[in-house]
């Protein structure tokens, strides 16, 4: 077995990546959650500099970067949506591939809606895409506060294409029950550590 392997899983918007991801993380997989990277650095002077440059103060609540009103600009506009990524992606790339480098764990889960579009894929070992049914991930993201029409608008920028399905190495559909995904999660974990 390689020293580590490094396993991204991905899925659209409220498809229940957090769930499956804690599953693998209680089998011992050390997660890196890409939004919470993204989310230091939206702390950071310099990002926070430059996304109230572009986008002005009115992303800014108490002096920090209100991710819903930025979510809420981007989300709606193809060209902010653009510029965002393009200025914070290669920094959240290049934070994962650190805590990579950190980590000493034996299997690394790379947490990331947009594994693909930020090129994390590359960096992974194995690939596993969760899927599920567009009711339900309303349902999810309305539950977690989000209204109907932000989350279709966040779920239409976090589709999968028929080439990253073919590019995954297990699929878990999140449509059923707990004990489903919970046998899914026990099987992939006993073949990636073959």
């Amino acid at each position: 077995m390689p020293e580590k392997i490094i396993i991204g899983i991905t899925g659209s918007f409220s498809s229940g990546k957090t769930v499956i991801s804690a599953m693998f993380e209680k089998k011992g997989a050390r997660r890196i959650d890409v939004d919470a990277v993204g989310h230091e650095l939206l702390s950071e002077p310099v990002v926070k500099e430059k996304l109230v440059k572009f986008f002005g103060k009115e992303i800014l609540q108490d002096e920090k970067i209100d991710r819903r009103k930025l979510g809420n600009i981007v989300f709606f506009d193809d060209a902010k949506l653009a510029v965002l990524n393009n200025l914070v992606h290669p920094m959240i790339v290049e934070r994962v591939r650190q805590t990579i480098v950190l980590y000493n764990d034996k299997i690394i889960l790379i947490d990331a809606a947009l594994l693909f579009e930020m090129g994390l894929d590359k960096v992974a070992d194995k690939i596993i895409i969760i899927l599920s049914n567009y009711d339900e991930q309303i349902k999810r993201a309305i539950d977690r506060g989000y209204t109907k029409e932000v989350a279709e608008r966040i779920m239409s920028r976090q589709t999968l294409s028929k080439q990253s399905l073919k590019r995954a190495d297990y699929i878990i559909e999140n449509n059923g029950s707990f004990n489903i995904i919970k046998d899914k999660v026990e099987e992939i974990w006993r073949k990636v550590q073959k």
